[in-house]
């Protein structure tokens, strides 16, 4: 008998620890944030040159920063009253990554999107979902020749899921006021875009253009993140506490006094259903790439709990086209958090969507059996490759004799 590949007993003590220094941590952090508080207060004071700081930053420096916009960034801001008719969309999408020891190359995009009516009685919700195969090289390979990555696959994936929202919501916006979810933020990063520059601009290209179509439907649109561990309040904060103008990006990054904290310090008595005041995201990308085409990013946060003293906190971003505009930014507000309320902190659709789209394993191997026919019609051989092979020849072996 074979066994366990994880012997749990063996960690039991160090899992005890665990307990006791994610408790002593955040004790720790909870004794720091009246500190933090009261800067953000000072600086609250002082918005105006606060501001003048944050844009001549980000001018001369790579800073991933925070722009404080025309609201007072200490605001408080309660949620608008939903209107009686509203369409609400979540879109998500899954994958099965191309990979080199599977019988062939190929990969797989799947979109799922819940459209969810208020104030249209005995209606459920509507549904679309649909995949998309990849396998042809032009699919499959980067600019130059290689295989491309599961990251490339991840911002191919992100545009599909634009592409169903805008779809969606042109339709649905000629007769409703529309809000469109997606559960990640709005801004495509590429880690890989100086490795890769011709590929990553044709990626950024597609997705601005969605954009482009999405804006078009005159729908809202906000991007999602539950748990936020973003920090760029803080950096606005360490910028405002720096004695000289800095010199170099060393002087802009953020020390040991500032290690574990996120930018969640600033809203721990944020009311229910209130936001935040809101932010331009002063990164490079978003200022040189995505505000020239009127696709700016700004983001606030929103506690969407309905339980006084028990927040859930959510990071939502939304375009500038949204931001700067009274009346989408209040339906987007409004409408997150009408939806918060069906699932107690975050969207219904958008739980829905990720439903609709994950490929489950079941049909995963559907997809092989059927690769596989395809091969053999085609006189083709049909072998994993010899590491996959051993791998499943083993996991059955651990499965059967445990």
């Amino acid at each position: 008998m074979l066994g366990m590949a994880l012997d749990i007993s063996k960690l039991a003590e160090k899992i005890d620890a665990l307990g006791v220094e994610s408790a002593r941590r955040q004790i720790e952090l909870q004794r720091r944030w009246p500190d933090v508080q009261a800067k953000w207060q000072e600086a609250s004071a002082n918005q105006i040159t606060l501001r003048e700081q944050a844009e001549k930053t980000a001018k001369r420096f790579r800073w991933a920063g925070a722009i404080p916009t025309h609201e007072p960034i200490a605001s408080h801001i309660p949620a608008p009253a939903r209107v009686a008719h509203l369409t609400v969309i979540g879109a998500d999408g899954s994958q099965i990554y191309p990979n080199r020891h599977s019988l062939t190359l190929y990969y797989i995009l799947n979109f799922g999107a819940l459209i969810f009516r208020y104030g249209v009685e005995n209606k459920v919700p509507g549904e679309k979902t649909y995949g998309q195969l990849y396998y042809e090289e032009k699919d499959l390979l980067d600019d130059e020749g290689g295989l491309i990555t599961a990251e490339m696959v991840n911002a191919q994936r992100s545009i599909g899921e634009l592409a169903l929202l805008a779809e969606l919501a042109a339709t649905e916006a000629q007769t409703t006021p529309t809000v469109t979810l997606l559960d990640n933020g709005l801004l495509l990063y590429l880690a890989w875009r100086e490795q890769k520059p011709k590929f990553a601009e044709r990626v950024t290209e597609n997705y601005l253009r969605q954009l482009d179509e999405l804006r078009n439907t005159t729908a809202a649109l906000a991007g999602i993140t539950d748990r936020p561990r973003s920090a760029n309040l803080l950096r606005l904060l360490h910028l405002f506490g720096l004695p000289t103008e800095p010199k170099t990006d060393a002087d802009l990054r953020l020390g040991r006094d500032w290690r574990g904290l996120t930018d969640a310090v600033f809203f721990a008595d944020l009311p229910p259903g209130h936001r935040s005041a809101l932010f331009m995201f002063a990164g490079p990308d978003n200022l040189h790439q995505y505000q020239p085409r009127g696709h700016g990013i700004y983001f606030f946060f929103l506690n969407a709990s309905h339980t006084p003293h028990q927040p859930h906190l959510l990071r939502v971003e939304v375009p500038e086209w949204v931001a700067l505009n009274p009346s989408l930014l209040e339906l987007a507000h409004a409408a997150i958090y009408a939806q918060c309320q069906m699932l107690n902190g975050f969207p219904y659709v958008l739980a829905r969507a990720d439903q609709l789209a994950v490929v489950s394993e079941t049909e995963r191997k559907a997809i092989e059996e059927r690769v596989a026919r395809a091969l053999i019609q085609n006189g083709l051989p049909v072998a994993f490759s010899l590491k996959q092979q051993q791998k499943t020849l083993t996991r059955s072996v651990k499965g059967k004799y445990r």
